[in-house]
């Protein structure tokens, strides 16, 4: 996966979790290209990121932070509590 320019907050956060896993490589628009022929003219390095991408799939991960949030009496413990869930 190339992600280009990500911006702040938590498109930015995301791609710092894609890129640290070995699934994603960041690009900006001046090595885009770059990228994406060093992609495709050396496939091991495609593959090495499909097989990480296991890693870090998280199963029904979005109804557990939703679970945790119900269970939460304010909206501190509710962040709380969802961040616990990746540590």
């Amino acid at each position: 996966m190339l992600l280009l320019e990500p911006r702040l907050g938590q498109k930015k956060d995301n791609a710092d979790y894609l890129t640290q896993a070995g699934v994603a490589y960041l690009c900006q628009i001046d090595n885009l290209q770059d990228q994406f022929q060093l992609l495709v003219q050396q496939p091991s390095l495609l593959d090495e990121m499909r097989g990480k991408v296991g890693l870090c799939k998280q199963q029904n991960s979005a109804r557990h932070v939703q679970i945790l949030n119900m269970q939460s009496d304010t909206q501190e413990e509710k962040w709380v509590c969802s961040l616990q869930q990746y540590a």
